[in-house]
């Protein structure tokens, strides 16, 4: 028993704000591996399966079973089950993988494609402005005509770290 993910179906990630009418990130089952897609921008990125032999299309359906998730060989590999697992797209784009405990909400044990993207590989690393370099995150500025920097975004969380657009606009009298 376990959780699957056949070609033609769509997972979902829950949507987490009402300012977008439905959820920015995907993932797809396809013949050729696993879709991750994020929208509306054109972002999409493939994961490959290691397997020799290509699945046909009345078969292909990626299986999240007892450490492993994938089709038809193992994609990645996963923890082994000690209790009840699951996965769950998140709303930031990744796809983790929990475990249920007694009388607690479930506990994360990994971040199924972090071993495949890196941080700064996620469009919404930090958040919808934010800009991420190396693993960091910071809030963009710009340069003036005058060659003077100026920052029209201020910090809202360090972590998640958040970038907003500042509430007033900066202008300098040289320029009206």
């Amino acid at each position: 028993m376990g959780q699957s993910l056949c070609s033609g179906t769509k997972l979902r990630a829950k949507l987490s704000s009402q300012k977008w009418s439905s959820s920015r990130f995907y993932l797809s089952a396809e013949l050729n591996g696993l879709r991750h897609y994020f929208e509306p921008a054109a972002y999409t990125q493939l994961f490959q399966s290691t397997a020799t032999s290509t699945p046909t299309k009345s078969s292909a359906c990626y299986a999240f079973a007892n450490g492993s998730f994938g089709f038809p060989d193992k994609i990645f590999s996963l923890p082994s089950a000690s209790s009840l697992q699951f996965m769950r797209l998140e709303s930031d784009g990744h796809l983790r993988l929990y475990e249920m405990q007694e009388q607690n909400s479930p506990r994360m044990l990994l971040d199924v494609l972090s071993t495949v993207v890196a941080f700064c590989d996620y469009p919404l690393a930090c958040g919808d402005y934010g800009v991420c370099n190396s693993g960091q995150c910071s809030c963009p500025s710009f340069s003036t005509l005058s060659g003077s920097k100026m920052n029209g975004f201020q910090v809202l969380d360090a972590y998640p770290y958040q970038a907003s657009p500042a509430n007033t606009l900066m202008t300098t009298s040289s320029y009206h």
